[in-house]
Formats: C-alpha cells, sequence, structure tokens
C-alpha cells in the first residue's frame, strides 16, 4: 500500500493543495491518464496501487539557508515525523510500500530515495510539486517501486535517461500533452500543464528484470503466453516468433499476448518488444520499432537495462535486423501486420548474419484531384456486339504523391542510392528532374498505345526512403525505380557485406475517362448477352519465398482480375490485353472476357 501525503508552508495558499476528491481520481486505477492507471496498465495489472491518503499537513519549510545536497532527506523526514505526530491513530509504517509527497510550492525538492521513517524502518518516497510533469512524477513512482532509469552507451560512456521508449528515462521519452481531463490535475493554466504531458509505456524488459518485485510481485508476467524465450538451439537453427505491440498486450490483458522476446547468451539477456504509435501511452511514440535492451545479472551492473537500439518498421535507416556481435546472433524482421500490432521475427546465431537482401515495403500513395471536364458526347460502342451510338464522357486528371520505403537485411549501417530508370536521384539535390518513361496520353475518348515521353518527375530522397511526385495528365505511366544498398560503418570489413539492389516498377494514373451511365448499362448487357463461356485462365508465376511476400500465397494468378479492372476504366485497353492472353492460351477473346467480367 502507498501512503499519499500532502504537505503545504504556512506562507503558501491552502486552496492549492490537491482536495481529497482530486486525489481520489488521481489513484483510481480506472480513471485513464491517472497515476494509478498508468502504473496498473504497465505492469499488467500486478503492481500494488491501493494507498491511503492522509490528511493535509502544514510545515514550516525545513530547508537550509543556503540549499544544501541533504535537504530533501532533511524535507521527507520532517514530513514523515508531522505525519506521524498529528495523526490519530499514529500510522504503522510497517504497513506501506512507498509514499508519494505532493507539495505545491514550487521547490527544488522534486525526486526520490529511501528514507527513515519515525519508528525507524525506511521508506521509499517519490517527492512532487504543482510544476512536475506527469510522466517525471511516474518515473519517481517508479523509482519507488524499484526501477532504474535505462542506460545507454554514447560516446564511449554510459549516459542516464537512455530510452526514449520508457518514462523511466522520462528526460527524454515519447512524451505528449494529453488534453484537459475534468477532475484531473491540469485544469487550470497554464495551458501546457505539465501534468498533462504523459509518457510511454514501462519496457516489459523491467517486469522480467524485477520479477518478484513490485511492479511484478508474485512473477505473473514472466509466463509462456506473455514472454517468449528464445531457446538456446537458436545458435544451429533459427528461432521464428510473433511478438505483438505493447498496447495490445496491455489491452488484452488477462488475455496473454507474447509481447517480449528474451535472448541469452549466458551472461547477457537481450529483450525485443515492439512499439509503435498507438493509444494511451504509447501515442506519441512516432513510428512502429522494435526495441533491444540488455541486461546483465552479474556484478555491479545487476538488472541495469541498456537501450541498444530498435528496428525501424516505419520509417529510418530502413534497416530490418540487429547483429550482436558480441553475443554472435542476429534478429530479423520477417513481416509486420499492416497496423503494426504485430510483427514476425527471426533469431539467429552462427553464420545467420550473413543473408543480404534489400526489398520495398508498400508505397504510401496520395492521388488528389486535380481537374474535371465538361461532359462530352462520342458516337461509339460498349463493345464489337452493339452497334454505334451517342454516349457521354467526360476525363479527371490528377497528381501522384508516393512514398517508398527500402529495408535491408545484414548490414551495420546500410547506405541506399535511388534510381528513376538509369538516372542517380542525388540527395543533395532534391526537385524536378526529367525523365523518359513508356506512358498513354488521351486520345479522343479513349487513349493511344504507350509511347515513350519525357516527363517532370520531383523528387527528394532521404536515406533509405524516396519521396516522388508527378502531375502530367498522363496514363499508364511506368516508372522504373531502383534501389542500391552497400555497407557504410567504418567498424566492420566491407568486402563482407556484399552489394544488394532491388528494382520495382509503379505504375500512375493520372488521367481517367468517366463514362455515363447508359454507356456502363449498355456495357453490362452487352457482355452478359453474347459472352457466355466460362472457361478459367491463369498463368504461373515465378515461386515467391513466403518470407515478406506481400501478395497471396498461391503460384496461379487469374488474370481476369487485371481484365475486370481495366473493363471499368479502359475497355479499348481491356479488349488489348485480353486478346494477348487468349493468343497465349490459345482461347477466343469472349472467353477471356467473359471471364473477367465474372471476377
Amino acid at each position: 500500500m502507498i501512503a499519499f501525503i500532502r504537505v503545504n508552508f504556512p506562507a503558501n495558499p491552502g486552496a492549492d493543495v490537491w482536495s481529497d476528491a482530486l486525489v481520489a481520481r488521481w489513484m483510481d486505477p480506472a480513471v485513464q491518464f491517472s497515476l494509478a492507471h498508468f502504473w496498473k496498465a504497465t505492469t499488467f495489472q500486478q503492481v500494488d496501487m491501493s494507498y491511503h491518503s492522509f490528511a493535509p499537513v502544514v510545515l514550516a519549510d525545513p530547508r537550509h539557508h543556503p540549499p544544501t545536497h541533504e535537504d530533501r532527506n532533511v524535507f521527507v523526514q520532517a514530513v514523515l515525523a508531522e505525519v506521524d505526530r498529528v495523526t490519530e491513530p499514529k500510522p504503522d509504517w510497517k504497513l506501506f510500500s512507498a509514499t508519494i509527497i505532493y507539495c505545491p510550492p514550487m521547490h527544488d525538492l522534486f525526486g526520490g530515495g529511501a528514507f527513515k521513517t519515525p519508528d525507524g524502518n525506511y521508506i521509499p518516497a517519490a517527492v512532487f510539486d504543482e510544476l512536475a510533469q506527469f510522466d517525471e512524477v511516474c518515473q519517481e513512482v517508479g523509482h519507488a517501486l524499484g526501477l532504474n532509469h535505462e542506460v545507454v552507451y554514447t560516446n564511449g560512456a554510459e549516459q542516464e535517461y537512455g530510452c526514449p521508449y520508457s518514462v523511466m528515462s522520462a528526460k527524454a521519452d515519447f512524451a505528449f500533452d494529453r488534453g484537459l481531463i475534468p477532475d484531473l490535475p491540469g485544469t487550470v493554466p497554464p495551458q501546457q500543464h505539465p501534468q498533462r504531458v504523459v509518457g510511454p509505456y514501462v519496457p516489459a524488459a523491467h517486469l522480467f528484470v524485477n520479477t518478484q518485485r513490485p511492479v511484478d510481485p508474485n512473477g505473473i508476467f514472466n509466463q509462456p503466453g506473455s514472454v517468449v524465450q528464445v531457446p538456446a538451439t537458436y545458435t544451429t537453427k533459427p528461432h521464428h516468433f510473433t511478438l505483438v505491440a505493447r498496447d495490445v498486450a496491455a489491452a488484452a490483458w488477462p488475455l496473454r499476448r507474447p509481447a517480449l522476446g528474451v535472448i541469452s547468451d549466458g551472461l547477457t539477456w537481450y529483450f525485443l518488444e515492439l512499439r509503435r504509435r498507438g493509444g494511451g501511452y504509447d501515442a506519441e511514440i512516432p513510428h512502429a520499432v522494435v526495441t533491444v535492451l540488455s541486461a546483465q545479472f552479474s556484478g555491479g551492473a545487476w538488472g541495469r537495462l541498456r537501450f541498444l537500439g530498435q528496428l525501424d518498421l516505419q520509417a529510418g535507416a530502413g534497416d530490418l535486423d540487429y547483429h550482436s556481435f558480441k553475443s554472435h546472433f542476429v534478429v530479423r524482421v520477417l513481416d509486420s501486420a499492416p497496423d503494426f500490432s504485430e510483427v514476425a521475427v527471426s533469431v539467429a546465431g552462427g553464420d545467420g548474419w550473413k543473408n543480404f537482401a534489400v526489398e520495398f515495403a508498400d508505397p504510401n500513395v496520395h492521388r488528389p484531384a486535380v481537374t474535371v471536364s465538361p461532359w462530352q458526347t462520342a458516337v461509339t460502342t460498349p463493345c464489337p456486339a452493339f452497334a454505334k451510338k451517342e454516349y457521354s464522357y467526360r476525363t479527371h486528371t490528377y497528381t501522384t504523391f508516393q512514398v517508398w520505403q527500402a529495408q535491408s537485411y545484414g548490414y551495420e549501417s546500410p547506405s541506399y542510392r535511388w534510381y528513376l530508370g538509369n538516372l542517380w536521384l542525388d540527395p543533395a539535390l532534391p526537385g524536378h528532374r526529367d525523365v523518359e518513361v513508356a506512358c498513354r496520353s488521351l486520345d479522343g475518348f479513349g487513349f493511344s498505345a504507350p509511347k515513350l515521353r519525357i516527363i517532370g518527375v520531383r523528387v527528394a530522397v532521404n536515406g533509405s526512403r524516396l519521396e516522388l511526385a508527378v502531375d502530367e495528365p498522363y496514363a499508364d505511366i511506368d516508372i522504373p525505380i531502383r534501389v542500391e544498398v552497400n555497407e557504410s560503418s567504418p567498424e566492420v570489413m566491407r568486402n563482407l557485406y556484399p552489394e544488394r539492389s532491388a528494382t520495382i516498377s509503379t505504375s500512375i494514373d493520372n488521367i481517367e475517362i468517366e463514362w455515363d451511365a447508359v454507356y456502363l448499362q449498355a456495357f453490362t448487357q452487352c457482355w452478359k448477352k453474347y459472352l457466355t463461356d466460362k472457361q478459367k485462365v491463369t498463368i504461373p508465376i515465378e515461386h515467391v519465398a513466403p518470407r515478406r511476400d506481400r501478395r497471396p500465397q498461391y503460384r496461379e494468378v487469374a488474370p481476369e482480375r487485371l481484365v475486370r479492372d481495366l473493363l471499368d476504366r479502359d475497355p479499348r485497353a481491356a479488349v488489348e490485353v485480353a486478346a494477348q492472353i487468349a493468343k497465349v492460351a490459345n482461347l477466343s477473346v469472349k472467353t477471356v472476357l467473359a471471364d473477367a467480367f465474372e471476377a
């Protein structure tokens, strides 16, 4: 149980002291963004957040003048003594596992530690004032529960506050303003009230490291279903498993979901966790990552978590593996859910890190409309079976924006070079490029045959990320994209890291033809009436390993799907494609079109 104490100085207005009702809300685990809710959610409901709130006490400022490093100890002991003096019956301090002390006046006593109680025992305390940020208060309460800051190795030394994905590194975490919530602190000015600044979940690795302590007093979290223990056989045979995002696992509890992957070489323990921009406390994480932390349980570093880095799933370096030279293993991302709610990973030892590759993630595409032409008339027919007559049509033009992300495996510090066709895109020179591509132009109420043209493309390159924009009003703009990756780290032998490349072609339609309802109705009637052959046509494609193949997992693709899409927007092109399929498959064009219509 926690002792919650409010203290004030005589010169400070009593109205600044939190009311009993406000304390009750702040310590209610059912109220989102309350202190109790944060700690219950971040520990999978394991920590005990029951509390007793003592009546506020008024205390003469006990600090030294000038201040000394003993001031917090003097202050806390004076507060505990005053509470002990005025409370009847006297508190049994042995009932409390920690104390939280709130003192409204802005002071220099923020922090924590272990302090002597009036009965001669010691109790951990977290001290904060009205201008302390909520994430920093959570951090101090974390210290009272036995947790440390994470560290990071930088510039040859370990630095505190090393993990931005943890409230235990609150000076450097991904914090955000939760907004105004009635009956919680932060409803009065200033507008950016510090009690509204919320930090991310504590890494689940803290529960693993501190099992049997207040954050997981009975070791409930450290069970199969929540923790994936990678077997020692990973040194000879890769081990594959799935992790769910931290926020998903927390929301699902008490249903267990795999939230933490654990690897050990016998001396060092490594921890893998999927973090994403989700609801609740991870709302400010910029993009989905698999974090990598480590800990040792020997010497003076007992259980201290070190942040080693992250595997970026959406942006950043584009590197989808983590290679530990020290422990001789590699962690590799195999696949992820579209919303990054889960990720498939592999852990391999030996020479598993030597599998080098680069590939493209699915692009982000934005296609805003630019113009719509007036309706026009054309004498034509939806298909050869009908006589020509007059129909109405209009054209739509668009600008297309695409963002491509390259993702690589095997490299320690991958470096990328991007090309459009054979044109290298210098990252230092963003802007317009002239590129020769095949595309179709508007030809009356249809489209011309593909033709090579010089079009303008706006580009920007940032490491593994390529942004391009095309304004010109052509259809079926075929732009070949190539990315090359090689090793750039000066700390490794680069000849052991061969260059790899990947090529893809992106098709852009910046102009479309829209036909009137009469045309579309005639088109439907025509094919239904005259095309009845239902023989299916399939074309085999090269087998692709399912590791990150985002296509349906079968080896035959029915081209009637392609023809069906073309029938909706460009019947002339659909007939041309159907004719080519019919020729290869030794079928009639009508057979292919009939099958496409039913697709």
